[in-house]
């Protein structure tokens, strides 16, 4: 079984605070602000609640990959982290346990660094032979994530890409 791993980091010019409300207390609506995200919404069947977490997951509907349930695994105010497992209608079966974890720490008085590591595992020939086209994949998907919180959390306007995407659903 192999691994895909996924990671980056930006400075964004907002307060720790301000990054950790879009990302935790607005978890379930995160098509507010991100590109890749065409509706969202809580998930009743995940019932499994952390402490000082939001909900247990969302659902939402993303481009390429269909529905997704993503359940939150890890949440921590203190350190603002949280991760969830991501299952999707079309994720290929050679990828499984599809998890992200996003960080937040200063940067400055008015900047925090976001980092976000997606991992997934890869099974068989299929995953050995089309495992670097999925991390490409992910990789565009994590890009544009982080570029459409820097927009949103900086201006406070959707980025250039979700609101190409509302137009072209006529939102």
């Amino acid at each position: 079984m192999g691994k895909i791993e996924v990671k980056t980091e930006a400075t964004i010019d907002a307060t720790v605070e301000e990054l950790w409300q879009i990302l935790s207390g607005g978890f379930t609506d995160v098509e507010t602000w991100a590109s890749l995200v065409n509706w969202s919404k809580p998930n009743p069947q995940a019932t499994e609640v952390l402490d000082g977490a939001p909900t247990g997951g969302r659902l939402c509907d993303v481009p390429g990959f269909g529905r997704t349930d993503e359940r939150i695994i890890r949440f921590d105010v203190e350190s603002h982290t949280i991760g969830y497992n991501v299952t999707a209608e079309k994720i290929p079966g050679f990828v499984n346990n599809v998890q992200n974890v996003w960080n937040l720490r200063e940067a400055g008085p008015e900047a925090a660094r976001v980092s976000i590591n997606l991992t997934a595992d890869v099974r068989g020939i299929r995953g050995v032979v089309m495992g670097p086209m999925m991390k490409s994949r992910f990789g565009k998907a994590v890009d544009r994530s982080i570029e459409d919180l820097r927009v949103y959390a900086e201006t406070g306007e959707v980025s250039e890409h979700k609101r190409r995407r509302q137009e072209k659903l006529g939102a």
